[in-house]
Parts: structure tokens; C-alpha cells; sequence
């Protein structure tokens, strides 16, 4: 009696769409050496938290306890505090007056690793310009 595996041999057409494609492959660890050798995450991680920290120290300077920046370096989120105002009117009066300083900007910072340091000083002053409404 035919085990399993050579079943599978004799009768049956086995395939994958991409099973000997090896170039996403090559890439996957090209990549993988570039962000190890670049030290890409502390390099994330170092500069989201200047954007965090900063927005955060903007926030108290203007008395708006009500907002903050939260999370990882690399991936930050600000919120809103929903006892002091609709937290989704409140982010779309900061996308809106980003939008006009030349920043796109969702609700949140997400750095690549081309993001300089003159980056985060525009979107940081972006932060502290007052409200042209």
C-alpha cells in the first residue's frame, strides 16, 4: 500500500501559484538586512518620540489637556478628550488647519524611516501655529 506522500506523487497535481518564484524572497531578506544594518526601528522609535513628546509639550505650553499624543514612536495616535468636545470635530479642526500647512495628516504620526529631522520641525510647527478659523 502506497503511503501518503507518494499518493500524493502519483495522483495528484499539487502546485502553488508563486511556489518557485524566490525573487520576493531575495527581497524579504535584502530588507530585512537593511533595517537590521540601518537600525531602522530604534531609528523610528527615536524620532516618533520627538514628534510625540513634542506634540505633548505644545499641547500643555496653548493649556489643551484635553489632547494628546499616545502610543509607540513609530506609530503614535492623538487623541481627544470626549468630555471637553466631539473628538471627531475636534480632529477634523486639526486635519483641516494641518491640510493648509502642507501636512497630511489622519489623526496620527506614521514615520518612515525618510523622515528627517527637519520633517518632524515642520509638522511640529504646523502643530503650534494658532488656528486660522
Amino acid at each position: 500500500m502506497p503511503t501518503s506522500c507518494g499518493l500524493c506523487a502519483q495522483d495528484v497535481f499539487f502546485f502553488t501559484t508563486f511556489g518557485g518564484e524566490a525573487l520576493s524572497l531575495a527581497a524579504a531578506k535584502a530588507t530585512i538586512h537593511e533595517l537590521r544594518d540601518r537600525r531602522v526601528p530604534e531609528y523610528l522609535e527615536r524620532q516618533g518620540a520627538v514628534l510625540r513628546d513634542g506634540y505633548n509639550v505644545i499641547a500643555r505650553e496653548f493649556d489643551m489637556a484635553y489632547t494628546r499624543a499616545i502610543g509607540a514612536g513609530c506609530r503614535s495616535l492623538v487623541s481627544f478628550d470626549a468630555q471637553r468636545g466631539d473628538p471627531l470635530e475636534m480632529k477634523s479642526l486639526v486635519q483641516q488647519e494641518l491640510f493648509a500647512r502642507g501636512i497630511l495628516w489622519s489623526g496620527f504620526h506614521n514615520l518612515s524611516f525618510s523622515h528627517s529631522d527637519a520633517d518632524l520641525a515642520q509638522v511640529l510647527g504646523a502643530y503650534r501655529r494658532r488656528c486660522r478659523c
